[in-house]
């Protein structure tokens, strides 16, 4: 990983609002195919061990 690279992900990082630290924030619906954010998740991160 070169420096390069850091700040171009530093640079597209976007720091989260206090409202979506602590979930009083609204979010959108999950992808469509996913009832929810979890089952959408588990798709795309499947865990390492069952």
């Amino acid at each position: 990983m070169s420096e390069e690279e850091l700040r171009g992900w530093a640079d597209a990082f976007q720091v989260p609002t206090p409202g979506e630290l602590d979930g009083t924030e609204p979010i959108d619906e999950p992808p469509q195919g996913f009832t929810s954010w979890a089952s959408w998740r588990a798709h795309r991160w499947p865990p390492s061990l069952p």
